[in-house]
């Protein structure tokens, strides 16, 4: 027997929400911004104003927990960057603390995908709307020849 399916509302606060897969949404959502939970160290709640002010438009309060999770490892980077240059080159240790700044910017990548940061993450998730192509306009007479219609045939 087989796990219980995700519903649509757990699908989206994971990022992996598609409309065509996991069908319509229960209820819409708000369009405000989430609001900042309690008990976040002060380097996190720092990173959560700053993304909240910076992406209002873009994030909903279903991006909570995501947004969590990427201003932590946003405040983690920061943390590793300030010990990684307080080590030299070659020191013990350094080698380490270069990883785990790798780990963490794959992790900021990650986080930044699922919650639809980028243009193309956006049409990836299908956030941003794309407007409808326009029709091509016909290019204006530029002499007289090109504005005449074309010659009847069997006239």
């Amino acid at each position: 027997m087989g796990r219980p399916r995700k519903s649509a509302q757990e699908h989206l606060e994971n990022g992996t929400y598609r409309a065509d897969r996991h069908g319509p949404l229960s209820a819409p959502t708000s369009a405000d911004p989430p609001r900042r939970p309690d008990g976040l160290s002060p380097a996190v709640a720092a990173k959560w104003d700053w993304v909240v002010s910076a992406l209002a438009t873009i994030l909903r309060p279903h991006h909570g927990p995501l947004l969590v999770e990427l201003c932590w490892w946003m405040a983690e980077a920061d943390r590793l960057r300030e010990a990684v240059e307080k080590k030299k080159p070659g020191a013990k240790g350094y080698c380490l603390l270069l990883k785990a700044m790798a780990t963490a910017t794959q992790s900021l990548l990650a986080f930044s995908q699922r919650l639809g940061l980028t243009p193309g993450d956006q049409a990836k998730l299908k956030v941003a709307v794309a407007a409808p192509a326009a029709k091509p306009k016909a290019a204006p007479p530029r002499t007289a020849l090109d504005g005449t219609p074309p010659p009847e045939v069997g006239a």
